[in-house]
């Protein structure tokens, strides 16, 4: 019987130097899209975004969508990059079947580093993917940091109130 092939293995933490600094990606979640279009590229026709995913060697038909904050050392501080999915798809129903559940926490955890060791979180846009670690249970996932977004309004609900008693600071960086 002939073995099944498996596709190459995605790293859950991938560590590099840049300049002086140590970034770190890391895969929180990833979900696997049965197709491009209409979720992507709602705005051009189908063949359109066919064609330009073929040019990029991206599959039409079967499109894998990672979760991927980052983590920068600067040595002296570490800022974050966006949270992940985070527990989202557990506590909230609606989001179940649209999110995978987030394991930036753990990730981090398994490249030597705990929530609280995080001075800066920067969010770069409202979705549920980049937000969504930042409140578990009703409580921060990080608790010390100087929060940032480029806009701190996108930050809504139940994350924004949480992370507002317990964030240094959540500053506008547009």
């Amino acid at each position: 019987m002939p073995a099944s092939l498996k596709g190459e293995l995605q790293p859950t933490v991938y560590r590099f130097r840049l300049g002086g600094f140590e970034v770190a990606t890391v895969l929180d979640a990833k979900a696997i899209r049965e197709s491009l279009h209409p979720q992507y590229g709602a705005n051009a026709s189908v063949d359109e975004v066919h064609a330009l995913a073929r040019a990029n060697n991206i599959d039409t038909q079967r499109f894998e969508h990672p979760n991927i904050p980052t983590l920068v050392n600067t040595g002296k501080q570490l800022v974050l990059f966006d949270t992940g999915n985070g527990t989202l798809p557990r506590e909230y129903e609606q989001l179940s079947k649209r999110l995978p559940p987030g394991q930036t926490a753990e990730r981090l955890a398994a490249a030597g580093y705990k929530p609280e060791d995080i001075d800066v979180v920067v969010i770069t846009h409202g979705h549920p993917d980049h937000i969504g670690g930042l409140v578990e249970g009703g409580k921060p996932v990080f608790r010390t940091p100087a929060m940032y977004s480029v806009q701190p309004s996108l930050i809504s609900g139940n994350a924004a109130s949480t992370c507002e008693k317990h964030a240094s600071s959540i500053v506008s960086y547009s």
